[in-house]
């Protein structure tokens, strides 16, 4: 039978008795739930069953009796174990959340559409939480048992983390089809805590008939900040400014801190100590790129979005960006393409991770790693590729897509355009940082940002401001610390 190849190939290897049971009855419930195995319809017979989870007839038996209390197989003495017909009917419902952004970034629709033709009878319920506290909404409903599956880039990830959060997540193995380092994002004590889904890079998108208008060369790997500066004021007249981002985003801003090699670290004394002189060298290098008038706009973006459209309406000729965000540039009227993002002391860029993590205290807890086995599968992944401009975390979707007909892969992607250099990534993977190699609290990072203001618009001097970070950094946190952490991907 078609069923036992699938078996083998999933069959997991080095296991513990518990967890090859467990295995068993997931794949059997799989199974039923997808329609391999009808109302009506015979299981494979114990000993098949015993050989193919290498378990004994006992705990055959015992796992099937999960079945049978479950309604999904009725077992006939001497017969075998049949499905029920109830198990075509049986409606399960999962509820999941995730922020908005989320669902055109990655086609999140689409994937979920696929899911339900696939397992009609588990009902998925997406809902949008779009707050600046999604961490602690997402933990209180978790509490509830109101959702089953969350959504969690990163940021969210460590402030889990910091709330003592990561206990209401389910533990995955390792993904070793994604890249490693998108599972060392949501890990804790060599455990997954959510399964990577999708990722980008922090880098710069460009408008080429500006360059090409100027008689320049297009950006390279080789640009320092200072190169932006020079280059983005020959850029600039009248019309537009040679470059901008969005100085309040924490994906754009810690871009900075990471470049500069920073690292916090406390003392015996429980102080933190860090490079003074690094820090100072990362406060000047932002606030000259932001102060020079010549090419950086006087104007305060509200969002990643007043950023793109700045530059679709061709306002500004360079933006930091990411893959995510080159989602909604389809319409711009003018060739663009992206580049490396330019460094200080090393070539460096903040990576975005995002994954789905399991709700360990949901009652519909076998469905709910069903749909995120999906999301992340092949199949699931295959869709983000062709229908974004998004990363899949999964190498083998980007690598097996990429080598479709072209033909198939432009009617997929519908109006998207992929530019020139969209395969730069791979050529910068050695640049990806996290922002938790800079050793600090999120709550930090936040009141961090705050202080930073001052000297970003000029209210401080270089000496104040470092002064007032180390004051900062080694004042007590305070109870709402974390309310104002925006972790937002894009």
């Amino acid at each position: 039978m078609d069923m036992r190849r699938a078996y083998m190939k999933s069959r997991p290897a080095r296991k513990t008795f518990r967890q090859r049971l467990e295995h068993m009855v997931q794949e059997l419930r799989k199974e039923i739930a997808a329609g391999s195995f009808k109302p009506g319809q015979f299981l494979p017979s114990e000993e098949e069953l015993a050989k193919l989870f290498q378990l004994s007839n006992k705990s055959v038996r015992q796992g099937l009796h999960v079945l049978v209390e479950e309604g999904l197989i009725e077992k006939l003495p001497r017969i075998g174990n049949k499905v029920t017909e109830a198990a075509g009917t049986v409606k399960t419902a999962v509820t999941l959340a995730c922020r908005t952004v989320l669902i055109e970034q990655a086609r999140l629709d689409l994937i979920l559409e696929r899911f339900r033709a696939k397992y009609p009878h588990i009902e998925v319920k997406l809902i949008t939480l779009d707050y600046n506290n999604y961490t602690q909404a997402t933990k209180q409903l978790m509490e509830s048992k109101a959702l089953d599956i969350i959504m969690l880039n990163h940021m969210d990830f460590m402030q889990m983390a910091e709330c003592d959060g990561l206990e209401l997540l389910e533990r995955f193995p390792p993904d070793p089809n994604a890249y490693p380092f998108l599972n060392d994002l949501f890990m804790q004590e060599q455990q997954l805590c959510a399964k990577p889904f999708a990722y980008s890079p922090v880098i710069l998108c460009y408008n080429k008939r500006h360059f090409q208008q100027m008689g320049m060369a297009d950006p390279d790997s080789s640009w320092t900040w200072d190169t932006v500066q020079s280059q983005a004021e020959l850029l600039s007249n009248r019309d537009r400014y040679g470059f901008y981002f969005n100085i309040l985003s924490d994906n754009r801003w810690l871009v900075y801190l990471l470049q500069s090699g920073l690292t916090f670290a406390r003392d015996e004394r429980g102080r933190y100590t860090y490079s003074e002189q690094r820090l100072k060298e990362c406060l000047r290098v932002c606030r000259s790129l932001i102060a020079n008038k010549k090419s950086f706009p006087s104007y305060m973006a509200e969002s990643e979005r007043d950023v793109q459209e700045l530059f679709l309406q061709e306002k500004v000729s360079i933006v930091m960006t990411t893959y995510f965000a080159l989602n909604n540039l389809s319409g711009a009227a003018f060739p663009y393409d992206i580049a490396p993002l330019p460094y200080t002391h090393a070539p460096a860029t903040l990576l975005q991770g995002i994954g789905w993590a399991v709700n360990r205290l949901s009652p519909e807890k076998e469905a709910a790693k069903l749909l995120v086995d999906f999301l992340t599968s092949h199949e699931g992944q295959t869709l983000i590729e062709r229908h974004t401009l998004s990363l899949p975390a999964l190498k083998m979707a980007e690598t097996e897509t990429n080598d479709t007909a072209e033909t198939e892969s432009e009617s997929l992607s519908g109006s998207l355009r992929k530019p020139t250099r969209y395969q730069l990534y791979k050529e910068i993977i050695p640049s990806f940082t996290p922002i938790s190699d800079l050793n600090l609290p999120l709550a930090k990072l936040t009141q961090l940002k705050q202080c930073l203001k001052y000297y970003w618009f000029q209210m401080e001097d270089e000496e104040q401001a470092v002064r007032r970070i180390e004051e900062m950094l080694n004042a007590p946190l305070s109870t709402d610390s974390y309310r104002t952490v925006q972790a937002l991907p894009g």
